[in-house]
This record gives C-alpha cells, sequence and structure tokens, in this order.
C-alpha cells in the first residue's frame, strides 16, 4: 500500500522539527503531493505534522503519478496580421560609451608619469 502525502498548510511560523519533518517527506509546496510507502517510520513522520498534511491511502495497483492533477484548457492562439509599411521608419541610434583600449591607458599613465618625474630633477 502506499500513501498520498499533500501539503496543505504551511510551515511559517512552525517549529523547526516540524519544517525538517516536511522537508523529509519531499514536500517544499503548498499543495505538492509526493507518494510514500507504508510504513512506520513515514507513518510517524505524517504523525508528526498530521495538522499540516493531508493523506489518502492508495491501493499498489493503481498508477500514480508524483504531482498534482490540474485541468488543462486548450487555447486556440490569435491569429495577428502583420503589415509591413514601404516606407521603413529609421530608428534613432543610442550612442554606446567607449571603453579605452589598453594603448590609450598606456599613454595616459606615461604622461602623467612624465610632468611629475621631470619636476622631481
Amino acid at each position: 500500500m502506499k500513501l498520498h502525502v499533500k501539503l496543505v498548510r504551511s510551515t511559517i511560523k512552525r517549529v523547526e522539527n516540524q519544517k525538517r519533518v516536511v522537508a523529509a517527506l519531499g514536500l517544499r509546496k503548498m499543495n505538492q503531493v509526493k507518494i510514500h510507502d507504508d510504513n512506520p517510520v513515514i507513518r510517524g513522520m505524517i504523525y508528526k505534522v498530521r495538522h499540516l498534511v493531508e493523506v489518502t491511502e492508495v491501493p499498489d495497483a493503481e498508477p500514480v503519478k508524483n504531482e498534482t492533477i490540474t485541468a488543462v484548457t486548450k487555447k486556440e492562439p490569435k491569429k495577428v496580421e502583420k503589415t509591413v509599411d514601404s516606407e521603413a521608419k529609421e530608428t534613432p541610434v543610442v550612442a554606446q560609451k567607449r571603453s579605452r583600449s589598453k594603448a590609450e591607458t598606456t599613454e595616459t599613465t606615461e604622461e602623467t608619469i612624465s610632468p611629475s618625474s621631470e619636476e622631481k630633477e
């Protein structure tokens, strides 16, 4: 037999031990569902956080997924007709910041060093 465990209440403002038990059960988000084997260890963990989770017993014969089932509705995408203007409008070009090249930085360094070295002599 399997246990279908669903987190139905938040772990906010709960004792740290309860938060750890919920995490050990593999539950992180609200309404998240995990399937566990029915054994005394899991039953004890569920007992500790019974006020936060909802448990359903599932027979082994049924195939069960590890995710919450949600209804999916298909929507047809809207068809949009694009018209191309014969006169293309020019978009303004944004000026980009020019970064200094290595050569420019060495030139400025040499210029600043050379006047100070001349003054010392």
